[in-house]
Formats: C-alpha cells, sequence, structure tokens
C-alpha cells in the first residue's frame, strides 16, 4: 500500500500518524495533495506540543500554551485552540524578515510614572526578564527594590534585614520559559550570613556555608538544589575558594581552591556542574571535581556562564591575539556544537569599546537570541539557519544613545517580540525606558 492510499484509509492513517514528528507531517504533505486534507490541524497540534516538550520542558502542558501571545499571522491556529500550532507558527513568521532585515520598533518612557527610576539594581540576578531597580515612590518619597517586566512595575518585598546576594554579571542574561524555574533568592543577612529564600512559600532557610567576610560571588541552579559561592583571599592572596552545596543531600558537593584571585562571575548547573570565570579564562568543574580551563579574550567584560536554562555555556570567543573582540560562543552542553554570534557592525558612537555585549536574551526553545550592546545596537540571531558554525542576523535595531549608559536588560515575549529595560536621560533627570522590537 503506497502513502496516498493510507491517507485515505482514515482509521488505518490516524493510528500511523500519532508516531509522526511535525518535520515528518510536513514531509508527507509534500508528497501527495491528498495528504493537505489528511494532515489534519488536532494532527499537527499533537506533534507540535511533542517537539515543544522535547525542545523546552516535558512536563509542559497545553494550557500552558494558553497566554502566550502570537505572531498576528498565528493568531487563527490559537483561535482554534490549537496553541501549540500557534507556538511554532509564530517562530515561521518571526523567522520570515528578510536577513538582517529592520523590525518595527518603538520606545516607551518612563516604564512607570508613579515610580522615580534611581538605578538598577545588579546583584539581584533573575533567570526570566525581569530588572530589578531602585525606585522613589514620587508621593511618599520612599526608596524601595521594583521588579520590572515587560513595562510592568511591581514592589519587590524580601524578609526585614536580608538583601539580595547574587552574581555580579558584566552581561546579563534571560530566556522566555513557558514554565519558568522556581522564584528562590539566595539572600544574606546583617551578619554576611547566606539564606536560601523562596517566594511563594515564604520558606527562609539559612545554608551550612561559612560566613563570607571576604569578596564574594553566587549562585542558585534553576531548580535551586544547587548553591555555589566563591569567596577570594580565604587561603591567601591571590587564592579563590569555590564551594557548591547540594540541598536536596544537604552535602557539600564540591570545596576546591584555585589560584585566581579575579573570578567575577559564577554558575551552577542542576547536576552539580560548576562553572567560574575571569578575566580571560573560565574553569569548569565536573561533579568529580575534574576540571576543564578555557582561555578566551574578554577582559573585564568576558562572559563566562551558564546560560538560563543550563543548556548553553555562553562564553567570550578566544580569539585572543585578534584585538577586540565582541563575539559571544554558545557551546551546547548536551551534544558539544558550538555557535558563534558575531557583532558584524561598526560602533554607533565610534568607540571600539562601546561594541562590548551587555545583554542576551534566549526565546522559547531557545531558537532566537537577541544581544544589546554598550553602544545600543540590538541583534537579533536565528540559531536554526547557523552555518559553519556562526547564526545570521536576522534584524537589528538601536536603543536611543542619551549621553548615559545604557545597562540594557534584553527579553523575549513570544517569538516576535523583544523587549529591552534600558536607562535615558530626559532632561536633567536619568530615568527607565523600554524599547520594544516587533519581529
Amino acid at each position: 500500500m503506497n502513502l496516498p492510499a493510507l491517507a485515505r484509509r482514515s482509521d488505518e492513517w490516524s493510528l500511523v500518524a500519532q508516531y509522526l514528528s511535525l518535520a515528518d507531517l510536513g514531509r508527507v504533505q509534500s508528497v501527495s495533495s491528498v495528504f493537505l486534507d489528511a494532515v489534519t490541524p488536532r494532527m499537527m497540534e499533537r506533534a507540535a506540543l511533542a517537539l515543544i516538550r522535547q525542545e523546552e520542558d516535558p512536563s509542559v502542558a497545553a494550557g500552558d500554551l494558553r497566554t502566550l501571545r502570537c505572531h498576528p499571522a498565528a493568531q487563527p491556529w490559537a483561535d482554534s485552540g490549537f496553541h501549540a500550532a500557534a507556538c511554532l507558527a509564530s517562530l515561521h513568521h518571526a523567522g520570515r524578515l528578510p536577513v538582517a532585515g529592520r523590525a518595527g520598533e518603538r520606545v516607551q518612557h518612563p516604564v512607570e510614572s508613579r515610580v522615580r527610576m534611581l538605578d538598577l539594581a545588579t546583584r539581584a540576578l533573575t533567570r526570566d526578564g525581569r530588572v530589578i531597580v531602585w525606585g522613589q515612590d514620587v508621593q511618599s518619597l520612599l526608596v524601595a527594590k521594583y521588579v520590572v517586566r515587560a513595562g510592568q512595575i511591581m514592589p519587590l518585598t524580601l524578609p526585614d534585614g536580608f538583601r539580595t546576594a547574587a552574581a555580579i554579571p558584566r552581561i546579563n542574561s534571560s530566556k522566555h520559559f513557558l514554565r519558568p524555574p522556581p522564584d528562590c533568592w539566595l539572600l544574606m543577612n546583617a551578619d554576611r550570613e547566606l539564606h536560601y529564600y523562596h517566594t511563594d512559600s515564604r520558606q527562609l532557610v539559612r545554608l551550612p556555608m561559612a560566613r563570607s567576610t571576604t569578596p564574594h560571588t553566587v549562585d542558585l541552579s534553576r531548580s535551586g538544589r544547587f548553591v555555589a559561592i566563591a569567596t577570594s583571599n580565604t587561603a591567601g592572596p591571590g587564592e579563590t575558594r569555590l564551594q557548591c552545596y547540594d540541598r536536596e543531600r544537604d552535602q557539600v558537593s564540591l570545596d576546591a581552591r584555585i589560584s585566581d584571585a579575579n573570578l567575577f562571575q559564577i554558575s551552577v548547573a542542576d547536576d552539580g556542574r560548576l562553572f567560574v570565570g575571569s578575566y580571560t579564562r573560565g574553569y569548569a568543574f565536573s561533579r568529580d571535581g575534574d576540571v576543564t580551563l578555557y582561555s578566551f579574550a574578554g577582559g573585564n567584560h568576558a562572559l563566562f556562564r551558564l546560560s538560563p536554562d543550563e543548556r548553553f555555556l555562553m562564553r567570550s570567543c578566544s580569539c585572543i591575539g585578534e584585538g577586540d573582540c565582541n563575539d559571544i560562543v554558545l557551546q551546547d552542553l548536551g551534544n558539544g556544537r558550538e555557535t558563534r554570534l558575531p557583532r558584524d557592525i561598526p560602533p554607533r558612537t565610534g568607540q571600539s569599546g562601546a561594541m562590548r555585549p551587555e545583554s542576551i536574551a534566549f526565546s522559547l526553545l531557545n531558537r532566537l537570541v537577541a544581544i544589546a550592546y554598550e553602544d545600543g545596537a540590538l541583534q537579533i540571531f536565528d540559531l536554526r539557519q547557523g552555518a559553519a558554525g556562526s547564526a545570521p542576523v536576522m534584524a537589528r535595531g538601536n536603543l536611543p544613545v542619551t549621553g548615559v549608559s545604557l545597562q540594557p536588560h534584553t527579553s523575549f515575549d513570544g517569538f516576535d517580540r523583544v523587549c529591552t529595560v534600558f536607562r535615558q536621560r530626559i532632561g536633567r533627570e536619568v530615568t527607565l525606558a523600554m524599547h520594544t522590537m516587533d519581529l
């Protein structure tokens, strides 16, 4: 029996179709016009949901996709109740921009008129695109921390006497999650003791790690299982102590010292692997304590950290000796594949140092990546189309430059919208604005 004949036998065809992937369904539609009707929207929805679970999270349910903002051209799928198909159709339509094309851009400023934005709270590290800022209520004049996301603002409430303690990234990162990680924080009290805090349950637990009296940087794995801390000059000048604590097993899984006092970034994965970086090199620790050493360019803006969902090791390129290099390399920790994200346009301000990346954002399924640079340039990369280890630029944008450090924080909203919160001077006042690109 040939394929078109099978498609005409609806009972048998439906049994076979449930084992076909989304790509398979697309291929059989090209075999014969019979399949244009045989491949139903419900089959497409099932295959699309299977692909999303494979790429994003096995626990994703159809209901998680109902609130996902779709590309306008994909809205008919969502209106018919096929939300997984609408999700992937949005990716398809977002990727139809001409190569290096221009997208629609607009700026909202200030982000919130009821709160006077004072500065970014750089020690508060999040994974899902939220930006933590210092702000002053225009009525009460009280200064507090606020959470900004996609133009919305709300107070950040933490236990009294505690402050956030996190890595101090030169390059911040975010990802659009279908199921965001638990909202957990690492906090420090007045005695410099490290605590784990879960915002939903208000659970506050002191961690059995040495009290930090020296410069430190810390991180929490995606699920909150592992806590990592790097403290400098603990055993002697020029040394850094690294500790990794497994909350699930209530034990220290790694305690090591390295002769490098310039570590300023740290990240830990849910499997216990630890990654720490300095200005010119990175150290990757396996759970057994084995170390892999990386060398790269980058200086004060070097990048050596996990991506928000821990799929990629993000690092500065290794083109030492080629002058300033502002490219980022993504190393897939699953298959080892490396993809380069090149900065391929000249600086807007005429200064090569202003080409440094400051923010990187990943879309759903890690298909698109947005990078905001110090000079306000934005580049959107398509990881699906990478050739010879380099991803093409599918769109570009520009943040308004007003003579102040932008400190951009970029995030995705669906596949076709990129939002960037940044600092902007309006008259004599520096406030926060939000730039939006619609792909």
